[in-house]
């Protein structure tokens, strides 16, 4: 792997073999064809999907949170965190923040800021 960073991979990603690298990007690239190769050494199908649907960490650099002073009671900020983290669609995010709306007042712009990056993995 260090090699190829290094100088390159010829025709393994070269114009012919390509197309898929670029749509995913040379690091995962290389974890998928790792893991596809030590499936076939294990006499497995290769399956890629697992590492496909692995979380994503996105590095905003914007506050992102249910502040102290919206959500005074630390139980019940952490059990809106809780919330917020296992919607399962977007439907169900909206009606969450209707609720904080209707509980707590209008939203500052950390908490909206959290429920905008809640929404991206339905993205």
């Amino acid at each position: 792997t260090h090699d190829l960073e290094i100088r390159g991979a010829g025709e393994l990603l070269g114009d012919e073999q390509s197309g898929q690298i670029q749509s995913v990007g040379f690091t995962l690239y290389m974890e998928m064809l790792e893991q596809a190769v030590e499936a076939l050494k294990e006499g497995k199908e290769p399956s890629l999907d697992d590492l496909l649907r692995e979380q994503t960490e996105v590095e905003l650099r914007i506050p992102a949170l249910l502040p102290d002073d919206y959500i005074p009671d630390v139980n019940t900020r952490l059990s809106m965190y809780k919330r917020i983290a296992s919607v399962s669609d977007s439907d169900e995010l909206s009606e969450l923040k209707v609720e904080l709306i209707d509980r707590f007042g209008l939203l500052p712009d950390a908490a909206k800021n959290l429920l905008a990056v809640s929404e991206l993995k339905f993205a």
